[in-house]
């Protein structure tokens, strides 16, 4: 078993950090404990060009009224291939906790992802937090 890393992206005080890793994949724990939000989850590396979020939950910590949401970036060799992932929001307000299911990315030009950017926002656009995970299977591959 080999511990991964995560490479803080922006300065994080409270941050919830666990690592590990999995006989057949390689699992990043994506939990950041910020001021407005918890976002708890985990992210699982397939392969150079393959993620899966297995699952993924977002606690509005904050009680100000106002929705907290998070979202990916995907970093891909080719850098014009980088994209956003869709926006994951809880508007249920104070305490309120909000689940997604698995989901998953793939670099379709076959080159490979090489890094997943977890992104958490308060009051829509604000940026609460950030923790950037690195692909632990070597590329590129194109």
């Amino acid at each position: 078993m080999r511990k991964l890393r995560a490479l803080f992206v922006v300065p994080i005080v409270a941050v919830l950090m666990v690592f590990s890793a999995g006989a057949a994949l390689a699992d990043d724990n994506i939990g950041i404990s910020k001021t407005a939000a918890i976002l708890s989850g985990n992210l699982q590396w397939d392969s150079y060009k393959h993620f899966t979020i297995t699952s993924s939950a977002l606690v509005d910590n904050k009680c100000d009224g106002k929705s907290v949401s998070w979202r990916i970036y995907i970093s891909t060799y080719i850098d014009k291939d980088n994209w956003w992932g869709k926006d994951r929001a809880n508007s249920g307000g104070c305490g309120s906790k909000t689940t997604w299911g698995a989901f998953s990315g793939e670099d379709t030009r076959g080159c490979g992802v090489w890094a997943v950017t977890v992104h958490v926002y308060a009051a829509g656009s604000d940026l609460d937090g950030a923790r950037t995970f690195y692909n632990p299977y070597s590329g590129p591959n194109c």
